[in-house]
């Protein structure tokens, strides 16, 4: 299945469950990186910014045939995500939906969790700092809408 097509989809199962979407593209790029911002009243309140960058293919690792020093499993590529989730502790159904999330036994080993500390940011707060992310995708100029 083609890369957009399952962009599309994504989007139109988001938007088919009621969320209401505006999904960008940076033109040109093809590229993995991903930033997404979940907005209340314009304010970001959530968001994950990050790329997929631990992965045989990124390392140059064909696995055809598979070779002992592939990966920490020979058998299989390996693709080890390496995203960031930003949330305030202080929105507690973000906090309980991510805490659920988190804590399945699937997920809980692959997750590492850490506190975000404004005085250790330049004073700048979870919702501040995605701000400033979003200018930054804006001000790069190149963005288009995906429909």
């Amino acid at each position: 299945m083609a890369r957009e097509t399952v962009i599309y989809q994504f989007c139109n199962n988001l938007i088919g469950a009621g969320v209401t979407l505006v999904p960008y593209l940076m033109a040109g790029f093809q590229w993995h990186a991903k930033v997404f911002l979940l907005k209340h009243f314009g304010n970001p309140i959530f968001g994950i910014v990050g790329s997929s960058n631990f992965t045989a293919n990124a390392f140059g690792v064909s696995n055809v045939p598979a070779l002992a020093t592939d990966s920490p499993f020979p058998t299989a590529k390996f693709n080890f995500e390496c995203d960031v989730y930003f949330w305030n502790a202080a929105n507690a159904l973000i906090s309980a939906a991510m805490n659920n999330l988190i804590n399945q036994d699937l997920i809980r080993e692959q997750v590492f969790l850490t506190q975000y500390d404004d005085r250790e940011n330049l004073n700048r707060s979870i919702e501040v700092r995605l701000l400033e992310i979003e200018q930054q995708i804006w001000a790069s100029g190149g963005i288009q809408t995906l429909f």
